[in-house]
């Protein structure tokens, strides 16, 4: 979200993330989602997902154009039944066709994932590669221990 926020500030737009708990160390960088303007039509709210949330009834509220970005939802059948991240992944799924109708558009960072969203109903579905900052990756430091 950093990346795509800084590349959306490169091209003069305002950019601002709104997630709904932040952390310590992101507090100068983030708002919380409450501060958003709900009457704005000329805001474009991008919407990552990637697990179950459910958000409705706050992103009904919101009177811009809401494109959703999906990283995709790791099988439920990939956790061990019963747990957290199983019922989380599972419902994320079950979520998606509900979800279809709350968005004007949908971005899959994979023709896989783009499908997927097709599949469940999503209109207005284009497939854009994740956006990798390799500036950040090139200059990071590495901890050759765990190699």
């Amino acid at each position: 979200m950093n990346f795509i926020s800084k590349d959306i500030k490169k091209l003069r737009f305002i950019s601002n993330i709104y997630p709904e708990d932040i952390e310590d160390s992101l507090k100068d960088r983030v708002f919380s989602y409450k501060k958003i303007n709900m009457f704005d039509k000329k805001q474009i709210l991008l919407i990552h997902y990637s697990l179950y949330y459910d958000f409705s009834t706050w992103i009904d509220k919101l009177e811009c154009k809401k494109i959703m970005i999906y990283h995709n939802i790791t099988p439920p059948e990939f956790f061990k039944k019963g747990t957290l991240l199983y019922k989380l992944c599972k419902k994320g799924i079950e979520y998606l066709p509900e979800l279809s109708n709350r968005v004007d558009g949908a971005i899959g960072v994979s023709p896989l994932n783009s499908n997927e969203l097709i599949k469940y109903g999503f209109k207005n579905v284009e497939t854009i590669p994740l956006l990798i900052d390799t500036d950040r990756v090139l200059n990071s430091k590495w901890n050759r221990d765990l190699s």
